[in-house]
C-alpha cells in the first residue's frame, strides 16, 4: 500500500485499469515463497537512490495448465475470419501497419486505426482472463482490443459498448485482464506503427 501522506505525495504509475487478481491480496513473501497469508510477508527496504532487484511476485490462483503453441493463420483481418483460439494458448504472430484490415477503430482524437489481426475465443464459465501481448522482433507500436462477438464488422470506437477493454500504451507490451462471463470474445491486434512479430498469450484464473 502507498502512504498518501508521504512527502510530496506517493504513488505508482501512471497505470491503466487495475488488473483484477484471482485472490484478495498478494504479498511479497521472499524469494520463491508463494504464501498468500497476510501474516507472512517480507518487507522490502530501499535507501534513497538505491535500485532493489529480484522482487518477484507470484500471483496465486492462476491456472497452471500448459498453453497450446500455435501460429497465426492468415487471413484473419475480417471478423468472420477471426482465428479461433482454445485457451490457454500462446500464439506467434506478426502485424504491420501496411497489412490489410477491415475493422477500424475511431480514437479519441478522431483518427481511425485499422485492426489488422483478429482472434476469437470462448469462455465456458465466469473467470478472469489474462491476455498478454509482447513483441519478439521488429519495431513499432502494437495496441490490443477486446470485444464482444457483437462488434461491427467494419467500424468501432472507444465508446462502443461492445468494446470490453483495451490496452494502447506507447509501447508494444500490452495487457488486458478482465473477468468474463461465458461467451465468445474477439481480440484485435493493431500495428499502430511499424512492423513487428509478437507473442499473444491467453490464460485464466483457476
Amino acid at each position: 500500500q502507498i502512504n498518501p501522506n508521504a512527502i510530496k505525495g506517493s504513488g505508482i504509475g501512471p497505470l491503466g485499469n487495475q488488473v483484477p487478481l484471482p485472490v484478495a491480496e498478494e504479498f511479497f513473501n521472499g524469494p520463491g515463497n508463494s504464501s498468500n497469508s497476510a501474516s507472512v510477508f517480507v518487507p522490502v527496504s530501499v535507501s534513497a537512490g538505491q535500485v532493489k532487484s529480484g522482487i518477484d511476485f507470484i500471483i496465486n490462483g492462476i491456472s497452471t495448465a500448459p498453453p497450446t503453441l500455435v501460429d497465426e493463420k492468415e487471413p484473419n483481418d475480417k471478423k468472420n475470419k477471426a482465428q479461433m483460439l482454445n485457451i490457454p494458448v500462446e500464439l506467434s504472430g506478426s502485424a504491420s501497419a501496411t497489412d490489410d484490415a477491415v475493422l477500424r477503430i475511431t480514437l479519441n482524437d478522431g483518427t481511425s486505426d485499422p485492426i489488422e489481426d483478429l482472434f476469437k475465443f470462448t469462455v465456458e464459465q465466469t473467470r478472469i482472463v489474462f491476455i498478454v501481448l509482447e513483441p519478439t522482433s521488429g519495431s513499432g507500436d502494437l495496441d490490443m482490443y477486446l470485444f464482444t462477438s457483437d462488434v461491427s464488422k467494419k467500424k468501432t470506437s472507444l465508446d462502443d459498448p461492445n468494446l470490453i477493454s483495451f490496452s494502447a500504451g506507447p509501447t508494444s507490451n500490452e495487457l488486458i485482464a478482465k473477468q468474463l462471463d461465458p461467451g465468445t470474445y474477439i481480440i484485435g491486434v493493431s500495428a499502430f506503427q511499424g512492423s513487428l512479430n509478437y507473442k499473444l498469450r491467453i490464460f485464466t484464473s483457476q
